[in-house]
């Protein structure tokens, strides 16, 4: 089937069909920071170092579901959000798996999807931190989508640091 043809097909079933998003398993998404430097760079710009799965872990669950307007949206940094942003992203091999695998969700008319994290930064910054292909997926056929946003609360410093964890004033 062609992709046009696909898309064509999701966009209707999205329309007929509500996605109901749930808390993301954090445990299963720990690799978006340890596994992407530009990750863990945004996150020491505001403060924020993991060196343990436990602290990160315990950091990430304490989001909540919440939709992110557009117009906030667009200036998540690392966030496809243009339909031509979208488009080049769901190309990629990466992003195309997981584009096929939410098409056979809908399919089957499971449509219990897992929400995407966004970090809220004490600035008022967002950073998409994992769940990215999915979001793309969905608003690319009009589907709304709930985020788990987890806000910056203090500095998390290293264990190494000799800060440690502060509190943000």
């Amino acid at each position: 089937m062609k992709r046009s043809s696909v898309d064509n097909v999701l966009r209707m079933v999205l329309a007929t069909h509500k996605v109901t998003w749930e808390n993301p398993v954090v445990m299963s998404e720990l690799d978006s920071y340890f596994g992407c430097p530009e990750t863990i760079a945004a996150f020491a710009k505001h403060g924020l170092r993991f060196s343990d799965e436990t602290s990160l872990r315990t950091f990430l669950s304490s989001g909540r579901l919440n939709p992110i307007p557009d117009e906030v949206l667009a200036k998540v940094g690392n966030f496809a959000f243009t339909t031509k942003e979208m488009d080049e992203k769901l190309s990629d091999q990466t992003y195309s798996q997981a584009y096929k695998e939410l098409e056979h969700k809908i399919e089957r008319g499971d449509l219990l999807l897992q929400a995407p994290i966004v970090i809220k930064f004490n600035d008022g910054s967002y950073w998409g931190f994992s769940g990215r292909k999915r979001a793309y997926a969905a608003r690319k056929n009009g589907a709304a989508v709930l985020y788990f946003i987890v806000e910056q609360r203090k500095e998390i410093g290293d264990k190494n640091d000799q800060d440690g964890e502060k509190e943000k004033e």
